[in-house]
């Protein structure tokens, strides 16, 4: 079975002493752990556009004319996944 170790490395006025901390999730835990990190960079991703993109680079997506022709793409896509 799989499992995770975190260790924590606790110093103190006498040796340095090591603390391991088991988190057995096992198989179930790949999937948490993707999903965890995939949502992560997603809210990373999105909070840094937010605060270090500047404001112009979403410019274009406010106009009508971004709209238009989405109709031909729509039936390509559609006319791909239909076999």
């Amino acid at each position: 079975m799989l499992w995770y170790a975190i260790s924590l490395s606790l110093s103190s006025k006498g040796p340095v002493t090591s603390k391991t901390v088991s988190i057995r999730l096992g198989f179930p835990g790949t999937s948490i752990a993707t999903s965890l990190s995939f949502n992560l960079v997603s809210l990373a991703s999105v909070l840094y556009e937010y605060f270090f993109v500047p404001h112009t680079a979403w410019v274009p997506l406010a106009g009508i004319g971004v709209w238009k022709g989405w109709g031909i793409l729509a039936l390509l896509g559609a006319a791909g996944i239909s076999e």
